[in-house]
């Protein structure tokens, strides 16, 4: 997995805007709508893919994230289980 800090604006960019799409954008109208009810399921799904597109996913045991990324997200997971 690539370290995110290194992607480019016009990829950072390009993320964001596809998020916005899997998120809010309507199918059927093709417009933008912030009520737009979907699945955390599907989203999750869909970004997953994207992150891969990207080369973002870490490796199956995780050696490949940096030791204060790994730190970061123990804490951000104990936090949630509190």
């Amino acid at each position: 997995m690539k370290n995110p800090e290194f992607l480019t604006r016009e990829q950072l960019v390009e993320i964001v805007q596809v998020i916005q799409e899997i998120m809010y954008l309507d199918p059927h109208s093709g417009k933008f709508d912030c009520d737009r009810e979907w699945s955390g399921t599907d989203v999750c799904q869909d970004i997953a893919l994207l992150l891969d597109r990207f080369e973002r996913l870490p490796s199956s045991n995780g050696d490949d994230l940096a030791p204060l990324e790994t730190e970061r997200l123990s804490k951000l997971a104990e936090s949630k289980s509190d």
